[in-house]
C-alpha cells in the first residue's frame, strides 16, 4: 500500500476499513483464482507465492485493475527463484528482491524481475518496459527490472521523443597530482600524504566525475595544491586549472595550526572536495541555463537546476520547473525526486513554516519515493526525522516553543541539503 503511515495519520478507521475490503473483495479472491497462496498479511501489504510466473503476472495485473477503483493505492513486485518454507513463512533472496522491486514501483504498477520477464515474455498478453538495472539493497549484484505496461501507457520503443533522446550525463576528469610541499617538514609531508588520497576519494564519490591520481593528457581539470609551514602555522593552497584553456578557474587558501594532523587531514580534503564540486555544478549549469527544457535530456535537466541551488532563492521556480521536466523523463531518480523537496523548501525559506499543505503534500509524496528508490539516501535520517511532513502539522497545532523547534529543524534541513546537492552532482544516473 503506497502512502500507508501518512493515510493511518490523516484517518485511521477509513484507511483500515479500506484495507480490510481490498483484502476480502479483491486480493484474496484473486489470489485464489490464480492458485496461490497468501503466505502472511502485513500492516500494509502481503506476500503471496504461486505454482507458476505466469499466474503470479496475471494475478497481479488483474488486482491492479480491480483494485483501480480503491482509494487506496498499491503497488507490486514480483521475482522468480528459490525459497525456504519453515511452515509459517518463506525466506530467501528470492523473497527479498520481490521486496526491493516492489520498492521501486510506482503507485498502480506492476514491476517484475529480468529472470520473471525472460519467462513470461512470450507467453502473456502484456507489453513491458524495460526500467534498466538497479543496484537494491542487501543484495550483490544489480536487479534488472521491468514494468507491466498498463493499457494506456506505451511499451518502451514507443516513449515520447523527449524520453528517447535521454543520455548518460558526461563524465568530468579532474587530475589530482602530488601536493607540492615547500621546505623540509615531516609534518607537512606526512599532511600531503595523507590529503591526496583523501580529496581523491571525495571526488570520486561522485557519479558524474572521475578523480584520478595524476595527469595523463585526459583531465578537464587539474586540481593542485601546495603546503608549508613556519613553526606551528600552516598555510595550504589550492588550484583548478581548466586543462582546455590553462585558465585558473578556482582557488582556496586554508590558514591553520599543525594540532592534529588526522583532524586536519579530514577536514581539508572534505573541504576541497566540497567546493571543487560547487564549482563545477554552478560551471555546468551556466551552460545550460539558457536551453530550453524541452530540448534537454533529464541529466542535463538536473544539471540546469543544481546551478540554482547553489544561489539561493533567486530563479528557483525555474529550477522547480527543470526538476520536473527530468521527472517526467526519469520517474524514478532519486536526485529529481530530492531535489523536488529542496526546491520547495527553498521557495519557503523566508516562512518555512508557511509551507502550504498541498505543498507538504507533495513533499510527502517524493520524500516516500526517494526513500524506496534508495534507503541509504545521504538525507534518509534527517527526512525522516526532521522533516516529516506529518509531524510539521501536528507541530502547527502546538506551542510557540515547538515552532521554534521546527525552525531549528528546517535550518538544519537547509544546511544537510546544500552539502548533499554539492556531493552528489545531479548530472547521475536514477
Amino acid at each position: 500500500m503506497v502512502g500507508y503511515t501518512r493515510l493511518m495519520e490523516r484517518d485511521t478507521d477509513g484507511t483500515v476499513a479500506a484495507w480490510k475490503r481490498a483484502r476480502g473483495e479483491d486480493i484474496d479472491p484473486l489470489i485464489d483464482a490464480h492458485s496461490g497462496r497468501i503466505v502472511k498479511h502485513t500492516g500494509d501489504g502481503f506476500l503471496a507465492e504461486f505454482p507458476t510466473v505466469r499466474d503470479a503476472v496475471d494475478c497481479a495485473v488483474a488486482m491492479q485493475a480491480r483494485l483501480a477503483s480503491s482509494p487506496l493505492d498499491f503497488r507490486m513486485g514480483i521475482n522468480l527463484g528459490d525459497i525456504i518454507d519453515d511452515g509459517e513463512d518463506i525466506h530467501g533472496e528470492g523473497v527479498n528482491v520481490a521486496a526491493r522491486i516492489e520498492a521501486l514501483a510506482e503507485p498502480g504498477a506492476v514491476y517484475v524481475s529480468g529472470g520473471v520477464y525472460d519467462q513470461v515474455r512470450n507467453r502473456v498478453e502484456h507489453s513491458f518496459e524495460d526500467m534498466g538495472e538497479h543496484q537494491v539493497k542487501h543484495v550483490s549484484a544489480p536487479v534488472r527490472v521491468y514494468a507491466i505496461c498498463s493499457p494506456e501507457k506505451p511499451a518502451e520503443g514507443e516513449r515520447p521523443a523527449a524520453a528517447a533522446n535521454e543520455t548518460p550525463a558526461k563524465t568530468t576528469r579532474i587530475a589530482v597530482p602530488p601536493l607540492q610541499v615547500v621546505g623540509d617538514n615531516d609534518e607537512v609531508t606526512a599532511l600531503a600524504e595523507g590529503l591526496r588520497p583523501g580529496i581523491i576519494d571525495g571526488l570520486a564519490a561522485a557519479n558524474a566525475l572521475t578523480a584520478t591520481a595524476s595527469e595523463d593528457g585526459k583531465a578537464d581539470f587539474v586540481l593542485q595544491g601546495s603546503g608549508r609551514a613556519v613553526g606551528q602555522r600552516l598555510r595550504l593552497i589550492f588550484t583548478l586549472t581548466d586543462a582546455a584553456t590553462a585558465a585558473q578557474v578556482w582557488s582556496q587558501r586554508y590558514d591553520r595550526t599543525l594540532d592534529d594532523i588526522f583532524e586536519l587531514e579530514d577536514e581539508i580534503a572534505q573541504s576541497v572536495a566540497y567546493m571543487v564540486r560547487v564549482y563545477l555544478i554552478k560551471a555546468t549549469s551556466d551552460h545550460l541555463v539558457d536551453r530550453d527544457d524541452a530540448e534537454l535530456a533529464w541529466p542535463d535537466l538536473l544539471s540546469k537546476a543544481a546551478g540554482f541551488f547553489t544561489q539561493g532563492v533567486a530563479n528557483i521556480d525555474v529550477a522547480r520547473a527543470a526538476v520536473a521536466a527530468a521527472l517526467e523523463q526519469a520517474p524514478h531518480s532519486t536526485m529529481a525526486h530530492a531535489m523536488t523537496i529542496a526546491a520547495i523548501f527553498r521557495q519557503a525559506e523566508l516562512s518555512p513554516l508557511a509551507i502550504p499543505p498541498s505543498e507538504l503534500e507533495k513533499i510527502d509524496h517524493h520524500l516516500e519515493r526517494v526513500l524506496s528508490l534508495d534507503g541509504a539516501a545521504y538525507f534518509e535520517h534527517l527526512a525522516r526525522i526532521r522533516f516529516n511532513p506529518g509531524r510539521i502539522l501536528r507541530q502547527r497545532r502546538s506551542s510557540r516553543i515547538r515552532w521554534a523547534w521546527l525552525s531549528r529543524s528546517l535550518r538544519r534541513w537547509r544546511s544537510t541539503v546544500h552539502q548533499w546537492f554539492s556531493r552528489r552532482p545531479f548530472a547521475a544516473t536514477p
